[in-house]
């Protein structure tokens, strides 16, 4: 590689994963759109319930080391600080769907449970 040409970068962010294990939980994302990610949150002893995570979709830029690029250009999950912020905890899908609403993201009901749309 020559340093004196810039490193190449894809500018489309790489996507959030559709599934996810952190900590002692797993994460299936159940809606998204371009600004927001809703995620069941589920966990072994909880047999079987799910609490709900609605995100509101960051990027985090690459991180270049040295001209090479260690991190592409990609969405971020919420840090715990960003909870009430910019992500929030909800016991039902109804108070995901509600929370939704209330940022001004569209919910697009293809494919949702009626009962919420």
């Amino acid at each position: 590689m020559n340093p004196t040409q810039p490193v190449q970068q894809n500018p489309i962010p790489r996507k959030l994963a559709l599934t996810f294990h952190h900590d002692t939980y797993d994460f299936t994302q159940e809606w998204r759109n371009d600004q927001y990610a809703l995620y069941a949150k589920t966990k072994k002893v909880f047999a079987g319930k799910k609490i709900y995570e609605f995100w509101k979709i960051k990027i985090g830029k690459p991180i270049i080391i040295d001209g090479i690029e260690k991190t592409p250009l990609r969405e971020l999950r919420p840090r715990e600080e960003d909870f009430g912020k910019y992500a929030w905890s909800c016991a039902h899908l109804q108070d995901a769907a509600r929370r939704v609403k209330e940022v001004g993201g569209s919910w697009d009901c293809n494919g949702m449970n009626k009962l919420i749309c």
